[in-house]
This record gives C-alpha cells, structure tokens and sequence, in this order.
C-alpha cells in the first residue's frame, strides 16, 4: 500500500482517537484500539496487541487500513442544551 506509513500516523492522530484495522500480505488484520499500542520509525511498526501480543512489520506489508465504524468511545458530555 502507497504511504502506509502517513496512513497510520494520520490515524493515530485523528481527535476523537478512532480504531483501525491493519491489513499484511500474509493475511493478518491487526487491531489498532489506541494511539498508544504502534509506534514507527525507518518504516518499521510494533503494536502491542490484546493480552500483550507484539507484532513487528514493515509498512511495505501492509494492504490495506480500515478505519473502524463508528463513533469513538470517550467521555459524554455533560453540558446540557437549551
């Protein structure tokens, strides 16, 4: 995938933070739950999964990122509207 790298770090930074999903050549889908769990450098990605799984890949694996639906979960608000 073309600028898989500006993808991911575009998504970390999206306010509300919302998941996604990451796609790699030999068909696992990664979960991005927060900003937090990847982090990048040259290329290279590690994300800390559920129950402390690490993957280690190259953004030239990766296929495809999907933004995950929704509305991100957060705190409500409490103003209340006239």
């Amino acid at each position: 995938m073309k600028n898989a790298g500006k993808a991911i770090e575009s998504a970390k930074r999206k306010k509300p933070f919302v998941s996604f999903e990451i796609d790699l050549e030999n068909g696992d889908t990664l979960k991005v739950s927060h900003p937090e769990t990847i982090i990048g450098t040259h290329g290279t990605y590690v994300l800390i999964g559920k129950e402390g799984v690490v993957s280690i890949f190259d953004e030239d694996s990766i296929t495809q990122i999907r933004m995950k639906p929704g509305r991100a979960k957060g705190p409500k608000s409490t103003a209340k509207r006239k």
